[in-house]
């Protein structure tokens, strides 16, 4: 995942979605808090195909001021846009 990561945030994308096992989101969350910019606009989303769906979309700084828990039984969709 590293590579993978490191490839996206040195400037070669400018925009991604990701989508990541149950267990995994929390780590990846993390990952593209510690490593985004805090202007970049990041959006998760859980559970799309349940009554329970959600989706959040902030800019990072945002993200870093009110964090939030991500399920760990369900995968999450990750994207964002750098600006």
């Amino acid at each position: 995942m590293d590579g993978v990561l490191s490839a996206l945030l040195s400037g070669v994308l400018v925009a991604a979605a990701l989508v990541a096992a149950a267990l995994l989101a929390a780590a990846l969350l993390g990952a593209l808090l510690a490593h985004l910019q805090s202007t970049t606009l990041l959006a998760v989303s859980v559970g799309l195909t349940l009554a329970t769906e959600t989706t959040r979309s902030d800019p990072v700084a945002r993200w870093r001021a009110r964090p939030s828990e991500l399920p760990t039984d369900v995968p999450a969709v990750f994207s964002f846009l750098a600006r």
